[in-house]
């Protein structure tokens, strides 16, 4: 019985979502604003190095600009300079789900978005 309940802990804890932010950098950088945080259409011209990976969860936000939003909030909680999406892809389909006497089912339109977070470097 113990065995099982440890192994189901395992398979709950083992379920939960990714963190959004994955460190480049080990050395921890200090806060800024989200307003310090730049949001950039293409990867900069000038150089730069990346400090993070931002993976919002998919299916989390409404719209692309309620996501931008939260990647600019974590990105400013690591000191980034700018973010820009490194790739994004939608997915479409039909998805059912029942449980405790409810149901519900229907199309949906997923957006999986993976964004780096960048500092500037220096220039000469």
């Amino acid at each position: 019985m113990r065995r099982a309940i440890v192994l189901a802990v395992a398979v709950i804890l083992s379920a939960c979502p990714a963190e959004m932010w994955i460190p480049i950098e080990t050395a921890p950088r200090p806060a800024v604003s989200m307003q310090h945080v730049q949001y950039l259409l293409d990867p900069p011209t000038r150089p730069f190095t990346v400090i993070g990976i931002l993976t919002p969860p998919t299916g989390e936000y409404d719209t692309e600009a309620q996501a931008v939003k939260a990647l600019r909030e974590e990105a400013a909680e690591h000191g980034a300079d700018a973010i820009f999406i490194e790739s994004q892809t939608t997915s479409e389909g039909w998805r059912f789900s029942a449980g405790f006497g409810a149901a519900s089912g229907g199309n949906f339109k997923e957006t999986t978005i993976r964004a780096k977070a960048i500092v500037w470097r220096p220039q000469p």
